[in-house]
């Protein structure tokens, strides 16, 4: 994803660090939140809004000429009654547009949610708790082809045991020819305490959604009580629902404010019914079309 890293770096084997790890984990996990509404009736691709939203909690929307846009809203300012609601915000483009826009007057600030916080805390809280369980679990995969350690006397000797090493890392055995190998000191570092496995990176994930939200069925719940599976299901809608609301407000007053039809759906189904809001509102139209006066 291009707000995220500049792509076209070539692929590089070798053992995994922890860099590139969050980076895909950053965008992956960015992906999957820019997906969790749809946008219906806006001139521009719905990323414009929904990026603005995850990475700094709000997005405001001006009309610039005959368009109507959405910004980056900064500096929020002109204290009203309350600390966290303002009269004005300072919006930007990327070719360099700007202004100052009076708030539900000539222009309408966004939220992400109730509390105006971006969800780009919790992908990179995950995106970081994964990147190094998959690094822990990739070395240990590849030092369980060889779980020893060899201490080396000299450089030379270090730099024939790194070509060793090479061979295992890149999936290959190899024997060690080297004549001068004979009496290396050689550490076992077998142990039980490394043990993760695809569970540890699947429940990761389950973690990930719950906070957005979104239910998984990641396990059995037979131990739990029906009032706490009730409650915990409870807790997830709120998380969902507070953005999804929060972005329905918004419609609204674009709406009113610049005549236009806007609409956002969610495409989670976060009320357990069966069916995503989008879902429900394609059905809902599909029945007005259909339905009519009863022929004799």
């Amino acid at each position: 994803m291009g707000y995220l890293r500049d792509i076209g770096e070539p692929f590089k084997s070798g053992r995994p660090t922890l860099k590139p790890a969050l980076e895909y984990w950053t965008e992956q996990l960015f992906a999957i939140v820019e997906k969790l509404f749809t946008w219906e009736g806006v001139e521009f691709k719905q990323k414009e809004i929904e990026t603005r939203l995850i990475l700094r909690g709000r997005v405001g929307i001006v009309k610039i000429g005959r368009n109507i846009v959405p910004v980056v809203a900064d500096g929020l300012n002109g204290q009203t009654y309350y600390p966290d609601e303002f009269k004005y915000f300072n919006w930007t483009t990327v070719n360099s547009k700007q202004g100052r826009a009076i708030i539900d007057k000539d222009a309408i600030l966004i939220d992400n949610n109730a509390l105006r916080n971006p969800t780009m805390d919790i992908i990179r809280r995950y995106a970081l708790i994964l990147a190094h369980t998959e690094v822990t679990l990739i070395n240990t995969l590849i030092n369980g082809r060889s779980n020893k350690t060899i201490v080396a006397s000299n450089q030379k000797m270090a730099e024939s045991i790194r070509a060793y090493q090479d061979k295992i890392l890149n999936g290959s055995n190899d024997a060690i020819v080297d004549p001068s190998f004979i009496g290396l000191s050689i550490l076992d570092q077998a142990n039980g305490q490394n043990s993760l496995n695809y569970i540890i990176r699947q429940s990761l994930l389950y973690s990930f959604y719950e906070d957005l939200g979104i239910k998984k069925n990641q396990q059995k719940r037979e131990r739990l009580v029906s009032d706490e599976v009730e409650a915990d299901t409870m807790l997830l809608k709120l998380n969902l629902k507070d953005m999804y609301d929060a972005r329905k407000e918004g419609c609204e007053k674009v709406n009113a404010l610049f005549g236009t039809n806007w609409s956002v759906t969610c495409n989670i189904d976060y009320d357990g019914n069966g069916i995503t809001e989008n879902e429900q509102e394609k059905g809902v139209s599909e029945n007005e079309e259909t339905s009519g006066p009863i022929q004799d």
